[in-house]
C-alpha cells in the first residue's frame, strides 16, 4: 500500500523502495558472507545453505493477473480495479477523503453522483465480495487469493520461511485489507462470521498442506499464518474447524501440517493472560511454533505517537512476559524504520534529513511530531531487546523491513548497533530474518515459488 501511494503521487519511487524490489544481492553481502545470491550473475559459485534458493530476478518480474470483472461486475466499481487514479477518485467520492487505492473499500454504499451502475447497490456489492471471499476460504478460484511473502536470512539471499498474505487479482502487490477487515467485524452477521471461520481454518491446515505437497518447497522451514487472539479461543468456531480438519488428514499429512506451520498472533487486540491458555489449547492440537507479530518498543512508540498511547498492543512492556511462549519475535516495520532509518514511504530527501538527524543523535522524522527522544535511546532499546531475545538461542527475530548493507542509512544503523554488542550481519546473523527482502512487498502462489526454486532441478 505504501508503495502504491508513493507511485500514485510521484513518477519515481524512493530509493529504498527500488532497492527492496531489486533481484540481486548487494555486493557487500557477498563480500561479508562469501555467499552469492541466487539470481545474481554468478549462481554457479553459490554455496547451498538450509532454506529455499530462489531465482529472485524471475520472481520480481512476476505480475499478478489483472481481473477486469468480479462476479460479473466491473472491478473498478467494487474498489478492486487496477487503475490507481480511478481508484483514488472513487475513494474520495465514496468516503469524502483520500486513502490507500488498493484497500478494496470493504462493504460500502455507492454514492448517487459517482457514475455507478444503477443496479449496483450496497447489497449487490456485499454479495459479490462475500461470494469471492467464501470461494477463497473453500480453496476455489476467486478474485482474492492466499499468497506467500518470503522471509529471507539477514543477507537477503536465502528464503527461510514465508508468511501467508491476501492479495487480489488487480496486478498490485498490496492487500485488499478493507475487504478482509469486513470479515473480522465483531458485530458481523452470521453469514460473514461463517465465511471468516472457514477462511481462518483453511489457511491453518489445507493451505499449509497444499504448499508443502510441492516437494521442492520442503527447503523452507515453515509458513506463518496470522491469527487474531480472538481466533485462538478453544471454544471458538475457528478452533473447532481446525480440529475437525486435522482429524480428517492421513497420519503423514497430519504430521506435515503441524511440523510446517507457525501460528502468528497479530497485534490488533490487547494482550492478556488468557492468551497463554489459548496457546496451550493449540499445542494440544499439535501446533508447536508460535510467532508474536508486529512488536514495537515503548520508546519507539512514543517517538511515533508524540507521547500519545500506542495503537499497537504489542509493545515490549505488554508482551515481554509472554516471550517464553513464542519462538519467533517480529519487529514491526514502523519500529524497524526508526532503528534502520529507512521506510518504503520515505523519499530520498526524507532519508537524508533522517540520517543527518541520527548523526546528531536526534530523531527527525517526516510528518511526525517533534520529540526530545534521542536516536541512541531508540537503538539501546532495540539492542537490549534483541540480545535478551537471542540469549540461550531462545528466539529468532524477523525484521519486517528490507535492509541493504549498501544503503547509507542502514549501514549507519548497523554500525551503531554493532558498537553496542549486536552483530546482525556477523556473529548473530543466524538469529535474524528479513521479511520481504529482495522481493519486497511481493507475495506469490506456492506454485510460483516452486517454479522459481533453484535448490535442485525442477
Amino acid at each position: 500500500t505504501w508503495g502504491a501511494q508513493a507511485q500514485a503521487s510521484r513518477a519515481t519511487p524512493p530509493p529504498s523502495f527500488v532497492l527492496s524490489m531489486g533481484g540481486v544481492c548487494p555486493p557487500a553481502f557477498v563480500l561479508s558472507t562469501g555467499f552469492v545470491c541466487p539470481g545474481s550473475a554468478q549462481p554457479a559459485a553459490a554455496k547451498q545453505e538450509p532454506g529455499l534458493l530462489l531465482n529472485t530476478d524471475g520472481l520480481n518480474a512476476v505480475v499478478s493477473e489483472q481481473q477486469a470483472t468480479v462476479g460479473g461486475v466491473d472491478a473498478v466499481f467494487l474498489g478492486l480495479g487496477s487503475d490507481v487514479r480511478r481508484q483514488l477518485e472513487l475513494r474520495s467520492q465514496i468516503f469524502g477523503k483520500p486513502g490507500p487505492p488498493w484497500g478494496g473499500f470493504g462493504f460500502f454504499t455507492p454514492p448517487a453522483d459517482a457514475g455507478f451502475p444503477e443496479e449496483l447497490t450496497a447489497a449487490r456489492i456485499r454479495e459479490v465480495k462475500l461470494t469471492e471471499l467464501a470461494a477463497m476460504a473453500d480453496g476455489k478460484p476467486s478474485f482474492y487469493s492466499f499468497r506467500l511473502q518470503p522471509a529471507y536470512d539477514i543477507t537477503g539471499c536465502v528464503c527461510m520461511e514465508a508468511e501467508v498474505l491476501i492479495r487480489g487479482n488487480n496486478g498490485q502487490d498490496s492487500a485488499p485489507f478493507e475487504d478482509v477487515l469486513t470479515l473480522c467485524d465483531p458485530k458481523a452477521p452470521a453469514d460473514v462470521e461463517q465465511v471468516y471461520a472457514k477462511f481462518m481454518a483453511y489457511q491453518g491446515v489445507q493451505l499449509v498442506l497444499e504448499t508443502f505437497k510441492l516437494d521442492v518447497l520442503r527447503h523452507m522451514d515453515c509458513i506463518s499464518v496470522n491469527y487474531r487472539k480472538h481466533d485462538l479461543r478453544p471454544d471458538g468456531e475457528v478452533y473447532k474447524l481446525v480440529e475437525a480438519a486435522l482429524g480428517q488428514l492421513s497420519e503423514q499429512d497430519h504430521a506435515r501440517v503441524l511440523s510446517k506451520t507457525c501460528l502468528e498472533v497479530t497485534e490488533d487486540q490487547a494482550v492478556s493472560d488468557t492468551l497463554v491458555d489459548y496457546l496451550a489449547a493449540w499445542r494440544k492440537l499439535g501446533y508447536q511454533r508460535f510467532a508474536l507479530d508486529d512488536l514495537v518498543g515503548d520508546v519507539a512508540a512514543s517517538v511515533r505517537s508524540g507521547g500519545a498511547p500506542a495503537k499497537n498492543f504489542h509493545t515490549l512492556s505488554a508482551t515481554k512476559p509472554l516471550f517464553c511462549h513464542f519462538k519467533v519475535l517480529k519487529v514491526d516495520m514502523d519500529w524497524a524504520s526508526l532503528i534502520f532509518l529507512t521506510h518504503p514511504a520515505w523519499w530520498a530527501q526524507d532519508e537524508e534529513a533522517i540520517l543527518a538527524g541520527a548523526k546528531e543523535d536526534k530523531m527527525k522524522l517526516p510528518r511526525m511530531p517533534a520529540t526530545d527522544i534521542t536516536y541512541s535511546a531508540v537503538l539501546d532499546e532495540f539492542v537490549d531487546f534483541a540480545l535478551t531475545a537471542i540469549a540461550g538461542k531462545a528466539h529468532t527475530i524477523t525484521i519486517e523491513l528490507t535492509l541493504s548493507a549498501t544503503h547509507e542509512n542502514n549501514a549507519h544503523a548497523v554500525a551503531k548497533i554493532k558498537e553496542r554488542g549486536l552483530d546482525m550481519f556477523g556473529e548473530h546473523r543466524h538469529f535474524f530474518l528479513m521479511q520481504g527482502g529482495v522481493t519486497g512487498a511481493k507475495a506469490f502462489t506456492p506454485e510460483t515459488l516452486a517454479n522459481h526454486c533453484i535448490n535442485e532441478a525442477n
